[in-house]
């Protein structure tokens, strides 16, 4: 069973309840660790196009899914990593990514911008705001751990 958050469920576009971070997220500063940086977090909580058409007043939600994106300082090779089960909403976000090249990658913070939809606001795109600040945290179980503050802004992406 797939529960979603209460804030989502039965919430139409144009309601005050309702939050949509759907997009890929970039670091606005340098976001290097062992060797490698982020180049963007993808977050996906909604569909707008199901049954043949565009739904834009009320998306469907499906189950959180987020993917991490690094690059190797060496040379600019990207990978593309899941992170499962992603914990996201106006107030807080919860990512863990198990698998990469530095170990687990855990991403906790929150969004500065609580407005969402940023995919469809002039003011995004223009000037880039920062809409969310989080901790990385990233390591294997035998190594220390490394952890920085890091901003992000938004892009929509494809």
């Amino acid at each position: 069973m797939v529960l979603f958050p209460g804030w989502l469920l039965g919430a139409q576009a144009d309601e005050p309840n309702f939050f949509d971070p759907d997009g890929y997220y970039l670091p606005a500063s340098d976001s290097a660790m062992s060797g490698y940086r982020i180049e963007w977090l993808e977050l996906t909580t909604l569909e707008y196009y199901y049954d043949g058409a565009l739904h834009y007043d009320k998306p469907r939600p499906v189950p959180p899914a987020a993917r991490l994106a690094l690059a190797r300082l060496a040379d600019g090779k990207k990978s593309i990593h899941g992170c499962p089960a992603p914990s996201v909403s106006r107030d807080a976000l919860a990512i863990r990514c198990p698998v990469t090249p530095i170990g687990a990658v855990s991403i906790r913070g929150a969004f500065v911008d609580k407005r969402g939809q940023f995919w469809n606001r002039g003011d995004i795109p223009v000037e880039k705001p920062v809409v969310m600040v989080a901790t990385v945290t990233a390591g294997r179980a035998d190594k220390a751990q490394l952890s920085q503050r890091v901003s992000f802004t938004y892009t929509q992406g494809d």
